[in-house]
């Protein structure tokens, strides 16, 4: 599902997890539609919840794509980088 709207810096890029269940949460994103793509997301994850569930995990998080950068952005000097 491409994204459209403020904030998509291309037509053709998709929203993260985080953005669809944010959108949901706010009442922006009915859940019939966020219902649509829960089996993509669950095996697009499939491998790290498999390698996660060997371990006591107790607590993850993302470190892709914005989440990454977007906490990096945040750090002294790193903008000037980029």
């Amino acid at each position: 599902m491409p994204a459209r709207g403020p904030g998509c810096s291309r037509p053709d890029q998709t929203p993260g997890t985080g953005v669809l269940f944010n959108a949901n949460r706010s009442g922006k994103l009915p859940y019939r539609e966020l219902e649509a793509v829960l089996p993509v997301i669950a095996a697009l994850n499939a491998k790290a919840r498999d390698a996660a569930l060997r371990f006591a995990v107790h607590a993850c998080t993302d470190i892709t794509g914005f989440g990454i950068m977007g906490q990096a952005w945040k750090w002294p000097g790193v903008a000037a980088c980029v």
